[in-house]
């Protein structure tokens, strides 16, 4: 299906998927465990607060950064592992920890930078914003693999993007697909029979999955992109798209 039309660099959407779904299958196991759990209790913790209406709003907010902040770090610290795996590097937590801290100013300054021209685009209308996500998609993957400074790694992602935003959208699109119905049917199954909690933790523990796997597809399309892997990885079937 679709011979003769992979764009360079690209594997074939079935790779990509599977690997996407299987976001616990690493060397080092126990960061995935980890970092799924730091994520699952930020995130759970973040709701139990904002129920309580008597808390201030200030308190709110810092709480709110606070656990969003330990999110973005986490989901960070697991995207420089898979990463180093996938460029046949040695990685533990605590160098992944390291290298995500000692990078952290990049990041936040890249993250600030990111959501600002998000919102430009969404302000214009909402396909700029698709565009401008898709175009520097990667500038923190350029600030966590080669230490560039945050304008390098936009400019680099969106040279990276050139002629190829539409296939990467349209490979986000599949899997978002795929993960939509086990995402939403639980919840609202939970909910219809009035466990209002279960059904928040159910979709809470959902979201931190789908935010790993994001992180891991990322990674895997930034390496084969970068590095042009994917022919090795599809074993020599360069003209298989699907």
């Amino acid at each position: 299906m679709f011979r003769d039309k992979k764009p360079t660099g690209f594997g074939s959407y079935k790779r990509y998927i599977i690997n996407t779904l299987k976001f616990y299958e690493m060397k080092n196991e126990s960061i995935t465990q980890l970092i799924f759990i730091i994520i699952l209790f930020a995130g759970f913790s973040a709701v139990m607060f904002f129920s309580r209406m008597d808390n201030s709003p200030y308190l709110f907010m810092f709480f709110g950064v606070l656990c969003f902040v330990i999110i973005y770090f986490a989901s960070t610290i697991y995207l420089e592992a898979y990463l180093c795996e996938l460029r046949g590097k040695d990685y533990s937590f605590k160098s992944c920890f390291s290298s995500v801290i000692s990078k952290f100013h990049k990041l936040v300054l890249s993250f600030i930078s990111f959501s600002a021209i998000l919102s430009i685009g969404t302000f214009l209308l909402i396909i700029p914003a698709f565009i401008f996500y898709f175009m520097f998609l990667f500038n923190t993957c350029y600030i966590l693999d080669k230490n560039t400074g945050v304008m390098e790694a936009f400019n680099a992602s969106r040279h990276l993007t050139t002629g190829r935003k539409m296939v990467i959208f349209s490979l986000f699109v599949v899997i978002d697909l795929i993960l939509y119905f086990p995402m939403n049917i639980v919840p609202i199954i939970t909910a219809i029979l009035g466990n209002y909690l279960i059904s928040i933790f159910v979709s809470i523990f959902g979201l931190s999955i789908v935010t790993i796997m994001q992180q891991r597809l990322i990674a895997m399309l930034y390496v084969d992109l970068e590095y042009n892997t994917s022919d090795i990885k599809n074993n020599g079937d360069e003209n298989e798209f699907f």
